[in-house]
């Protein structure tokens, strides 16, 4: 008789009943295991692929099941949802050395901005009507001149990539001195 697939080498052969493997499981299942025990049972699943029949088994149990997730976002729930490490303790920290746009670009009031400013044009470009699959939300007035106006949604307009670049391209330019200055969005779409 052939050893089923899962039993350990050493009970080859041996007339034991398949599902003790099950009970030892049930038995310890929601007790932490010590890294060492976790590193042997890692060691021994790498390599290990599962049959078509098994991947179909976990597909139909998790069907119905609901995510442990489900309706949360980092907007809403950021002290739910925590990705990674960050601050001091993240391998790449240099000491809080980002700027205040970056930290203004990152920060939840901005991504709610972004999100009311697509909601409100229907993730469609405001200047040539398609609807791509990245969108990207432009400042109409100046994100570094007009500070009052960051996160004002009348301040925004959803632009598909093409047309954000022609826009900000085509918004500065440069003045009698050589530097570029900075033009109002509306006077391009007048």
């Amino acid at each position: 008789m052939a050893r089923p697939k899962g039993i350990p080498s050493h009970m080859k052969g041996k007339t034991r009943d398949v599902t003790w493997g099950a009970a030892i499981s049930a038995a310890t299942k929601g007790h932490p295991k010590s890294r060492d025990h976790a590193a042997k049972i890692s060691a021994v699943l790498k390599g290990r692929h599962l049959s078509d029949q098994a991947k179909a088994r976990i597909s139909a149990a998790a069907i119905g099941r609901p995510s442990p997730m489900k309706g949360l976002r980092k907007l809403t729930s950021p002290d739910l949802i925590t990705t990674g490490v960050s601050g001091e303790r993240h391998w790449n920290w240099r000491g809080g050395v980002a700027t205040e746009h970056t930290k203004i670009r990152n920060s939840p009031e901005y991504k709610a901005w972004r999100d009311a400013v697509f909601h409100r044009d229907k993730y469609r470009c405001k200047k040539c009507g398609t609807r791509p699959r990245w969108v990207e939300a432009h400042h109409v007035q100046s994100f570094s001149i007009n500070v009052e106006l960051r996160f004002d949604v009348d301040n925004g307009i959803t632009l598909c990539r093409e047309c954000h670049k022609e826009v900000t391209n085509n918004e500065r330019h440069r003045d009698a001195t050589g530097r570029f200055q900075t033009l109002p969005s509306q006077a391009l779409f007048a």
